[in-house]
């Protein structure tokens, strides 16, 4: 039985432009898949959530600076410290020296007469006393001393005098014993500060 006849077979040309479509198939690759619908939504969701996400002005990205530690005024800039103000103290003032106390009492009446005791300090030494002796008889007037004696250490020696009829002159024993001061501590009774403290 005689074979069908399968026709002319393809030239040598043919057989090459087959060959090279069937390495063009092979060579070409494949193409992305199609998206899901899913996928599809995802995209925009992330577009939309770009889109609606807050920016700085002007459409610029916001940027934090970062903290940077504070720099030092140039020395030009710097104002100056006040200037150190001293206030001056004044001086104490000189120390005076102490003035000699006043006598304790009243002043003394101008004369007296009858009997008259009169405080001398205690510290009288014996010369000082053998004065005042000598001073008291001749300025009593007549007068005579009854009696002389130390009291206390501080109230003195004390000269009782019996005065003449003339009585006594405060200012005529003053006079004899210079730089004495007389009060009067009662009506018969004076303290006279003599001799000064040296």
């Amino acid at each position: 039985m005689a074979e069908p006849d399968a026709g002319p077979l393809p030239s040598a040309e043919q057989l090459l432009r087959d060959m090279e479509a069937a390495r063009s198939a092979v060579e070409q690759p494949p193409q992305a898949p199609v998206p899901s619908a899913a996928e599809e939504l995802a995209r925009e969701l992330e577009s939309l959530r770009q889109a609606t996400a807050p920016q700085a002005p002007g459409g610029a990205p916001s940027i934090t600076p970062e903290a940077t530690a504070p720099q030092a005024a140039p020395a030009d800039q710097v104002p100056p410290e006040p200037p150190l103000v001293i206030e001056a103290v004044p001086a104490p003032p000189d120390v005076m020296p102490a003035a000699a106390a006043p006598p304790i009492g009243n002043p003394p009446a101008a004369t007296y007469s009858g009997r008259l005791n009169l405080m001398f300090p205690s510290t009288l030494t014996q010369d000082e006393m053998g004065l005042v002796w000598e001073v008291l008889e001749e300025v009593s007037k007549g007068g005579q001393i009854l009696d002389s004696r130390l009291v206390s250490a501080s109230e003195g020696i004390q000269f009782t005098i019996q005065l003449g009829p003339m009585g006594i002159m405060i200012e005529d024993m003053v006079a004899k014993l210079f730089g004495a001061q007389v009060s009067e501590l009662e009506a018969d009774r004076l303290k006279v500060a003599w001799p000064q403290p040296r």
